[in-house]
């Protein structure tokens, strides 16, 4: 019979063996990886002419001709409130009343793990 001994991994041969990893992976395949998802080098050339201004923009900012202006344009807005109990206490129920609606499907993750080979990707 033979006696099969278990592999001891401390912490160098795992840095080493991530390292090996890395370096398996050319550069062809990160390049088809980062094209795959829509990632190109083809970059548009910049315009030389410059960007006319937006008229709508020149207009709005018109009208705030101070800076008292500018700085209590949204003092009117509501940005915060208080609930009542009674809306505190409805929430929480429409909540609860939606959560069946949000459950994750618990499948077997193992069922989904992709096989990882060292070839290239292609597009």
């Amino acid at each position: 019979m033979e006696e099969q001994s278990a592999l001891s991994i401390d912490v160098l041969h795992a840095i080493r063996m991530t390292d090996n990893a890395g370096r398996s992976v050319s550069k062809t395949a990160i390049s088809n990886c980062f094209k795959s998802c829509g990632f190109s080098m083809v970059q548009e050339e910049a315009s030389e002419e410059p960007l006319e201004p937006d008229v709508s923009v020149e207009a709005d900012w018109n009208k705030l001709q101070k800076f008292k202006d500018y700085v209590t344009c949204d003092e009117g807005l509501s940005t915060t409130g208080t609930l009542t109990d009674a809306e505190i206490i409805d929430t929480v129920n429409q909540n609860i009343d939606d959560g069946n609606e949000n459950d994750v499907d618990h499948t077997h993750p193992a069922s989904f793990e992709p096989t990882i080979t060292n070839k290239e990707p292609e597009l």
